[in-house]
């Protein structure tokens, strides 16, 4: 079973439709033309995002530069790149079919602008093994309402290397 679903665009507008209150605008008809511009000029990735947010019942948090996250992989790297049994040895099997990353940075052509947590794609060193079972990290892009946070010392591979004192 597929993990999204496309939504037709008349479900969209009826979800946006409350999202602007005609109580909140001066002249009440006004609203309408702004949900017309909001749902037109924003990207589809924006108000897949915007919906994401408003029917999750749980406090989504952020990503940042360097934050370690738990993500579903392409089926392809199953392995090709990884082994399951390497990465639970190593402590980085989070759960199957998930791996550990760490956020790089977002997709985005700019060189100076300040990373966007909400960009349509953000780079994630996915945290997989070598044939030596060495960590190595596998760069990939995922839309970031697909990314879950997770704190660094919960991930018993650096919880490892703690004991062992390096």
């Amino acid at each position: 079973m597929a993990d999204t679903y496309e939504v037709h665009k008349s479900i969209i507008h009826n979800i946006f439709k409350d999202l602007i209150d005609n109580d909140n605008v001066n002249y009440a008809h006004n609203a309408d033309h702004i949900k017309d511009i909001l749902l037109r000029e924003l990207s589809s990735h924006h108000i897949e995002c915007i919906v994401h947010l408003m029917m999750i019942e749980e406090e989504y948090k952020p990503v940042k530069v360097g934050d370690y996250v738990i993500v579903r992989p392409k089926s392809f790297h199953l392995n090709t790149e990884y082994e399951p049994d390497y990465l639970e040895e190593m402590g980085l099997l989070p759960s199957e079919g998930c791996v550990y990353g760490q956020v790089v940075d977002d997709e985005s052509w700019s060189t100076n602008s300040v990373f966007n947590p909400f960009y349509s794609r953000i780079k994630v060193n996915l945290l997989y093994h070598d044939d030596k079972h060495q960590v190595k990290y596998v760069e990939d892009t995922f839309n970031p309402i697909h990314l879950h946070k997770v704190d660094k010392r919960s991930i018993k591979y650096f919880k490892k290397d703690k004991k062992n004192g390096t």
